[in-house]
């Protein structure tokens, strides 16, 4: 998704930079690597032996700095889940969240994102090239 984001056609990158098609490979490619690159790091700092781990903890806490003009949206994303908990609380609510019929919707959802995506980076590469 954020591939297909990076690449659109009213901007003058993917105009003056050749050919289109390594331009497009390598804006697409960004999310990729950064989502490789964080994974490692984080394997990195959580591990016993890290410096991190045994880091000060204004130090360590120091990043979620970064988290704050997030915070509105963390607030709504921690209202749902403590209604998601309510509802698992409950007989009824752990019945249809616990189904395998919710977990595939979801699923599907994040599937029908993809394709959306998907879609629309195909159509902007083939404008382009």
């Amino acid at each position: 998704m954020v591939g297909a984001a990076l690449v659109h056609t009213d901007g003058v990158d993917f105009r003056l930079l050749g050919p289109p098609w390594l331009t497009i490979g390598l804006f697409v490619a960004i999310p990729g690597v950064y989502a490789a690159l964080l994974t490692v790091l984080a394997e990195r700092l959580l591990e016993e032996s890290s410096w991190f781990a045994h880091a000060p903890i204004t130090f360590a806490a120091a990043p979620l700095a970064l988290w704050i003009p997030l915070a509105p949206l963390l607030g709504v994303l921690v209202l749902l889940w403590a209604s998601g908990e309510r509802m698992r609380r409950t007989p009824r609510g752990a019945t249809a969240l616990g189904h395998p019929v919710m977990v595939w919707a979801a699923r599907l959802g994040l599937a029908g994102i993809f394709v959306l995506g998907l879609v629309d980076l195909g159509k902007d590469a083939t404008e382009l090239m």
